[in-house]
């Protein structure tokens, strides 16, 4: 709006010399008027402002790769006179990856109360978004005044499930229904797992995840896993310091993640998903499609670890004999020495790169196996799997 008072200034030294010049009484009253003009507009302005309110409605939810479709809805209960135009200062923050833009948006105030517009969604997480100022500017756009600010909101962006083709050998289908004991209980060593669930009646509630209770919207509890119900994990395992390209290679190490999990629940099979959070290793039972989705509404409202090999690192602390199936999805270069367990263990390692090319090879050792492939084979949904 600044050039507007650069035009305004500039119209008034225009009326003031033709005053000097002319020393007529036209071009005084003038000069008074165009002198007056920005303190009527800012006086009726905040009069205007005083009965209008700015929202914003959106899904709450979206996959990965579609458009956010966003509408602005400006409620006045007064008719405008003064009112031009809103300018909204908008923060966005991807919470998984830490990532903050952001934009601003001038909505000119015509006849419709509803502005629309479209966001493409390139990155997986959870969005929030913060309104940090909303300012009415006259029709002239020489007066300004602060309308209220809405509420903060939260918008989950899922990755997508790519088609991912899984051959199991030696899988079972998940334990019977006693369970199978684990060694590690509840304590405050940060390499313990913990089984991240939704507070039922009984819970104490010394055990509520405050951090991810106000994130997701659901009271969570945390338990030391002492009871595992099937013999397969999945270990996330990507820093954030260490990825240096862009979106490509974040998503595709989530998605593969995630949509291995989702193919393990097509085909029946129980598992464990587990990664870094702020109280170490956590753990979730993935039982259902339903509690696959949950898991992952969860993942995209934790900030992503920063350092590679963390992850692996608490995993290797614990008491990993209970699996006897253990899928790492990683990236960057992999220390196979880590990748070595005990023989009971069989370990696949899915190592994946930022490339558009299609590439994939796999090496096998006695116990492990690593699978080094492209995001760009991973979106090709020509990747077939043995495990």
């Amino acid at each position: 709006m600044k050039k507007h008072w650069i035009y305004y200034i500039t119209g008034m030294l225009i009326t003031f010399i033709a005053l000097i010049f002319e020393e007529n009484i036209f071009f005084l009253v003038l000069l008074i008027t165009e002198f007056l003009t920005p303190l009527i507009l800012v006086t009726l302005l905040k009069r205007e402002a005083e009965y209008m309110k700015v929202s914003f409605l959106s899904k709450h939810a979206r996959c990965r790769g579609r458009n956010l479709d966003v509408v602005i809805h400006i409620e006045n209960k007064r008719r405008k006179f003064v009112s031009g135009a809103v300018k909204v200062i908008v923060q966005n923050e991807n919470i998984l990856y830490g990532d903050i833009k952001y934009e601003e948006l001038l909505i000119p105030l015509i006849n419709a109360d509803n502005y629309s517009f479209t966001r493409p969604l390139i990155a997986c997480g959870q969005k929030k978004i913060t309104y940090q100022k909303v300012i009415l500017y006259d029709i002239f756009g020489l007066s300004s005044v602060n309308l209220s600010v809405p509420q903060e909101q939260y918008i989950t962006v899922y990755p997508q499930q790519k088609e991912i083709h899984l051959n199991i050998e030696s899988v079972s289908k998940g334990w019977n229904d006693e369970g199978k004991q684990a060694e590690n209980k509840m304590g405050k060593d940060i390499s313990e797992i913990y089984d991240i669930k939704e507070y039922q009646a009984g819970d104490d509630i010394r055990l509520i995840h405050h951090n991810l209770t106000s994130k997701v919207g659901k009271i969570m509890v945390k338990h030391g896993s002492d009871m595992i119900d099937s013999d397969t994990i999945i270990l996330f395992d990507a820093g954030l310091t260490s990825q240096k390209s862009g979106w490509r290679l974040k998503n595709a190490l989530i998605e593969t993640a995630s949509s291995i999990s989702g193919e393990l629940i097509r085909q029946g099979i129980n598992h464990y998903a587990a990664l870094v959070t702020a109280d170490g290793l956590s753990m979730f039972l993935i039982d259902s499609e339903e509690k696959r989705l949950e898991m992952i509404t969860v993942w995209m409202s934790i900030h992503m670890f920063e350092e590679t090999g963390k992850a692996l690192e608490l995993y290797r602390m614990t008491n990993y004999s209970i699996f006897s199936k253990f899928i790492y999805v990683t990236h960057g270069d992999l220390q196979e020495k880590s990748l070595v367990f005990d023989e009971k263990t069989d370990v696949i390692a899915i190592c994946i790169e930022d490339s558009e090319e299609k590439k994939f090879q796999i090496t096998e050792h006695d116990n492990y196996k690593v699978m080094q492939m492209s995001a760009g084979m991973i979106d090709s949904g020509e990747l077939n799997l043995y495990m």
